[in-house]
């Protein structure tokens, strides 16, 4: 039974401020379980004045599950050596397969346009239960086109895919949509909410949403209650301009915007 699903995006994405920076705190040792490095983390201002900040984290273990993951951010201004804020998240995946890197992102409690920086580094983490890939994903169809009537450099994603579920029904599925830069940043989180899927379905996937021209490509992924898929990357294609066929006037006709308008030279 082949079912349509419909996007909502998970996080509203919005242009980065440039004065905002992300401080310099690395966990890179390969001996840990977990490794994340601030300096690829995206930090932007929304609408409301809330600080938000989007990075990746790493499970280096080639075993194990990783769950229960928490991230804490701090937010800092120019002058204070002391963070205005403390904030903890966790990541986009609810369990973390091995070998696999899973985005985060975390919003300030409180509006504060004297937010300049924010550095964030991982606190704790459990172990999980092994889940088995069984779960596969794919793209079947990406379109940009740009959004005339916005002042932003907003384009118009259209995407359609399709979820093939494995041998036992499944619960709490989704998939995601995790668009990057030419920086290879993270810079929006979009989420296709699925649910229960019975074994061996077929679903079909769509989502329409407004991405930033920045944006090049994004990972797709997804999980659930039982099993997870592999990470499919996809790029993204260059936007096709919309044309209008041209308008033949009249001798005594201009052409304005597309319209043609008589006009009198006696």
């Amino acid at each position: 039974m082949n079912k349509p699903i419909f996007g909502i995006i998970l996080f509203l994405f919005l242009l980065p401020i440039p004065t905002i920076f992300s401080q310099e705190y690395t966990d890179t040792n390969p001996t840990l379980t977990i490794s994340m490095d601030s300096t690829s983390n995206f930090v932007y201002q929304d609408s409301e004045g809330y600080t938000v900040v989007i990075g990746l984290l790493q499970n280096n273990d080639p075993l194990s599950f990783l769950t229960d993951v928490v991230i804490q951010a701090n937010f800092y201004d120019d002058f204070n050596p002391n963070p205005l804020e403390v904030k903890e998240g966790s990541t986009i995946l609810k369990v973390i397969p091995p070998n696999t890197k899973s985005p985060f992102i975390i919003r300030s409690d409180n509006p504060n346009p004297d937010i300049t920086e924010v550095s964030t580094k991982f606190l704790t983490f459990d172990t999980s239960e092994s889940m088995n890939n069984s779960i596969n994903i794919s793209s079947n169809d990406v379109s940009l086109e740009p959004i005339i009537t916005s002042s932003d450099n907003v384009y118009s994603l259209s995407f359609l895919g399709i979820l093939r579920n494995g041998d036992a029904s499944i619960s709490n599925t989704v998939a995601h949509l995790a668009f990057y830069d030419v920086f290879n940043r993270i810079i929006q989180i979009s989420t296709i909410e699925i649910g229960d899927v019975d074994a061996n379905e077929l679903v079909s996937l769509t989502l329409n949403e407004d991405i930033d021209s920045s944006s090049v490509g994004f990972v797709l992924f997804s999980e659930s209650d039982k099993f997870y898929s592999d990470v499919i990357d996809v790029k993204i294609p260059i936007p096709q301009l919309r044309t209008n066929l041209a308008t033949t006037c009249g001798s005594s006709e201009v052409n304005v915007g597309g319209n043609c308008t008589s006009y009198d030279i006696s």
